[in-house]
């Protein structure tokens, strides 16, 4: 979550592979380097995942679970 704005993002950390295994933790070189030029089998990649919309999910549901403690905290009183 970037402090000033506010912005979230999703992040996967992948490995550069000649051939992908597993895709959720690899990512193939050719593909890689399609995205950085410079990048070499071995190394990690940090890659934006972050769906479409999903600013949007989250904030509703930080203002639902606001919303459920005031609701909370007004019984209590």
């Amino acid at each position: 979550m970037d402090q000033k704005t506010g912005e979230i993002r999703t992040l996967a950390k992948l490995l550069v592979v000649e051939k992908v295994v597993d895709k959720h933790q690899e990512i193939s070189l050719l593909d890689a380097r399609r995205i950085k030029a410079q990048v070499e089998i071995g190394e990690e990649m940090e890659l934006d995942v972050t769906p479409v919309g999903f600013a949007q999910v989250a904030s509703r549901f930080a203002k639902q679970a606001l919303m459920d403690q005031i609701r909370r905290a007004k019984k209590r009183l």
